[in-house]
């Protein structure tokens, strides 16, 4: 009898605990300093107290972001850098991005960390650009959801000084065949703007114009010199391989 007793006890002390912490959890879009604003696509925390940088944390999409196909996150939003994707409270209360008709995201070299979580619930994603190089620790979501069929590109060293690389799925990855150079000596990023996997008949987005301190753009050539201008035509395979660089004057 004692035995149940004791039993009985640790239950109803486990419940209690349970739901003061249930009315005890965190909801950011509470919160009355790090706040929570509204973009086109986008529900994003404005991280500013109790952080070792003020930053941008984007929770999930708006019914917009929902509708679209590709998805390019800024660099920045209200004005500070886009640092985390997705959040993730213990013990089950998760922040991230839901959506059927999503098939491509694009993330900026400022993200420092993806929740792991942050993309699962995007069943149709197809593919993952994480333009960060080199590739940091928290870049890569689990992206199980796609049922493994979502090809992630990143930042990969392959032979031949490719740094950039295509995952296909698990034994296939093969170089990316579309790279953007800022072509200028100390450019962030390792020297990298932008890049992708072209297939003919995958979707893609190309990058905006780049912009350097004192200098204007002149547009993509296919050398360094930039004698040579691109005349705009993309890889239709994925073996051809396009390497394009910035002209500045």
């Amino acid at each position: 009898m004692k035995k149940a007793s004791t039993k009985l006890l640790q239950v109803l002390i486990v419940c209690f605990l349970f739901l003061v912490m249930s009315g005890c959890r965190y909801d950011p879009y509470k919160d009355k300093v790090n706040v929570v604003v509204e973009t086109d696509y986008f529900y994003v925390q404005l991280m500013i107290k109790d952080v070792t940088e003020p930053c941008a944390l984007i929770l999930e999409l708006t019914d917009l972001g929902k509708e679209q196909e590709i998805i390019v996150i800024p660099e920045y939003l209200e004005g500070l850098p886009v640092r985390w994707i997705g959040r993730d409270l213990w013990p089950s209360i998760r922040w991230g991005f839901e959506s059927e008709n999503l098939k491509k995201v694009y993330v900026p070299a400022t993200v420092n960390y993806i929740e792991r979580a942050a993309f699962i619930k995007c069943i149709n994603l197809e593919e993952f650009v994480v333009l960060s190089v080199p590739l940091g620790p928290g870049n890569l979501p689990n992206l199980w959801s796609t049922g493994g069929q979502a090809t992630i590109i990143y930042s990969y060293p392959l032979m031949e000084n490719r740094l950039i690389a295509a995952q296909k799925s698990v034994g296939i990855t093969i170089p990316v065949n579309l790279v953007f150079y800022y072509n200028y000596t100390d450019a962030p990023n390792s020297g990298i703007y932008w890049f992708d996997f072209i297939t003919g008949s995958n979707l893609y987005i190309l990058p905006d114009d780049p912009i350097k301190e004192d200098s204007t753009f002149t547009g993509w050539y296919i050398d360094e010199e930039c004698s040579i201008e691109w005349d705009e035509v993309l890889p239709t395979s994925e073996t051809e391989i396009l390497e394009l660089y910035a002209g500045w004057e």
